[in-house]
């Protein structure tokens, strides 16, 4: 892994993550939440500038979109 960067399998993996720990719909704010606790216990990313960290979450949010969208129409 880059410091300070994550590739699209490790974000993938990230949203997973979240995916895994909720069973219900999450507000943007709770998702930008979560992944900011996330970031503080993987290493280089506990300290990500606030524009870096701002495009993560957008990154991961559009993940995150597409991964819940067929979940939450299966309910």
């Amino acid at each position: 892994m880059n410091y300070n960067t994550l590739n699209s399998d490790e974000k993938a993996l990230l949203v997973s993550i979240i995916l895994d720990s909720t069973e219900e719909p999450m507000e943007f704010d709770d998702f930008q939440d979560t992944i900011d606790l996330l970031c503080e216990d993987i290493p280089g990313l506990e300290c990500l500038s606030e524009k870096s960290f701002a495009a993560l979450v957008m990154d991961c949010s559009e993940i995150f979109q597409q991964t819940a969208l067929p979940l939450s129409a299966n309910r």
